[in-house]
C-alpha cells in the first residue's frame, strides 16, 4: 500500500509512493478492498484455476496510473525501498481463516520493461534472480509475516507484538505497525527511467483440512513504479 525509501540508517525518508491506481484511501468511506485487491482465482472462478491469460496486473493497474495525492515513488539506483502492506489479521488471527498454517511468501519482481499485456504465468515462479532474461527478474522472496507487524486488534498475537521494541511508526500507520519488505534497487537502472515492481503474495490453503478438501490456491499482486532519480 505504500512504498518509502529507507537511507544507510536503516530510517525512512521523503514522501511515500503509492501503487498504480490507488484513488481512494483507507480512511475514506467509499474505500473497499476490492478497489485494490487483485485476486488470482478471482472468487467467481473454479477453485484453484488460474488460466495462462490472466494478467500479472489488476485492470486498474496495467500500466502507470496515478494521481496528484497517491504518486509513485521516487528513489535512485542502489537504494533500499520499504515496501509496505497492511496485515490484515492475516498475521495476528491466523486461525480465524480455514486452513491458513502461516501467512506464506510474498515475491517481488523487477522490470524496466512492464507491458500492460504481461501474463501471471509468464512471470511468477517463472523469472529468477539469476537467469539472463531481459523482460525481467526476481527481486525478492520474503515471509509476509515481517516478525514485528501487527494491527491494533485485542488478538494476544497483536497485544505481545505491540509491546515489543519497535521501529518509529509512520504517520500513515496510526497505532498499528505495517509489514515491510526491503529490496534494493539495481545500480545500473537509468536515471529518469521508469522501473516497475510486481509484488505478488502466495497465501494458499492447505488441502488437509475438511472445509478445503482439495486446499485452495489464493495469490494477490499489486503492481507499482519507480521513479529514477
Amino acid at each position: 500500500e505504500r512504498a518509502m525509501v529507507v537511507t544507510q540508517n536503516g530510517t525512512m525518508w521523503g514522501q511515500p509512493g503509492f501503487p498504480r491506481g490507488y484513488e481512494v484511501f483507507r480512511n475514506s468511506s467509499a474505500f473497499t478492498d476490492e478497489s485494490m485487491t487483485y485476486l488470482l482465482p478471482p472468487n467467481n472462478r473454479q477453485v484453484n484455476v488460474v488460466f495462462p491469460t490472466d494478467r500479472m496486473c489488476k485492470a486498474s493497474q496495467s500500466r502507470l496510473n496515478s494521481s496528484w495525492e497517491s504518486l509513485p515513488i521516487d528513489a535512485s539506483p542502489n537504494s533500499s525501498v520499504m515496501l509496505m502492506y497492511q496485515e490484515n489479521g492475516h498475521v495476528t488471527m491466523l486461525n480465524s481463516t480455514p486452513g491458513k498454517l502461516s501467512s506464506r511468501i510474498v515475491s517481488v519482481y523487477r522490470t524496466s520493461n512492464p507491458l500492460p499485456t504481461d501474463l501471471f504465468q509468464d512471470i511468477h515462479n517463472v523469472w529468477s534472480y539469476h537467469e539472463n532474461n531481459t523482460s525481467g527478474r526476481l527481486l525478492s522472496r520474503s515471509k509476509f509475516d515481517d516478525g514485528s507487524c501487527y494491527q491494533v486488534n485485542g488478538s494476544p498475537e497483536s497485544i505481545r507484538r505491540s509491546e515489543l521494541d519497535q521501529r518509529p511508526h509512520m504517520p500513515f500507520e496510526g497505532n498499528d505497525l505495517w509489514c515491510g519488505i526491503l529490496v534494493t534497487l539495481p545500480s545500473d537502472i537509468v536515471t529518469g527511467s521508469v522501473y516497475t515492481l510486481y509484488w505478488v503474495w502466495d497465501w494458499p490453503s492447505e488441502a488437509r483440512f475438511p472445509e478445503l478438501p482439495q486446499g485452495k490456491v489464493e495469490i494477490y499482486t499489486t503492481c507499482l513504479d519507480i521513479l529514477i532519480i
